[in-house]
């Protein structure tokens, strides 16, 4: 599900919730047909600004299952600083996509699964600037190449 708004944000978005959406849907086409994932568009419905804890307890609500929160490693350092971080921590295991040398491991309480073998080459905030350094016009496109590599 993608973040209709982020509090912790600062920057502007590249994409519109919208764009966003058809981008992790491109992505995920096979695990979705398969019924593997469920890409939702949940979070643009509720009242803003969005907190992961009141977005999980949606959908907690709405599915009757407790959802995994999936983060990057970067964001699982910061989990500390997200509204009502002990409750968040307390109540849902988490994903982590971790690079080496993270300290996500550290974090009390954290109930996680860190997947190991990530060693992706890539950086989200270089994606950013990549992205940024394009004319609008072509950024949708080249976002979809980057998550599709021939």
């Amino acid at each position: 599900m993608p973040a209709a708004s982020a509090p912790l944000r600062t920057d502007d978005r590249l994409f519109s919730f919208r764009e966003r959406f058809a981008l992790l849907r491109a992505l995920f086409r096979n695990e979705i047909t398969a019924r593997r994932i469920i890409l939702s568009p949940l979070e643009r419905l509720l009242p803003k600004p969005n907190f992961t804890f009141s977005t999980l307890a949606a959908l907690r609500q709405r599915c009757g299952q407790k959802p995994v929160v999936i983060v990057g490693g970067d964001q699982a350092q910061k989990l500390g600083s997200w509204h009502r971080s002990a409750e968040l921590i307390g109540e849902y295991e988490f994903l982590v996509f971790a690079r080496a040398g993270s300290v996500a491991e550290n974090i009390p309480n954290l109930r996680a699964r860190f997947v190991e073998d990530f060693a992706e080459n890539i950086s989200a905030t270089a994606l950013r600037n990549e992205l940024t350094a394009l004319p609008a016009s072509e950024r949708f496109q080249r976002a979809l190449a980057l998550g599709n590599p021939a």
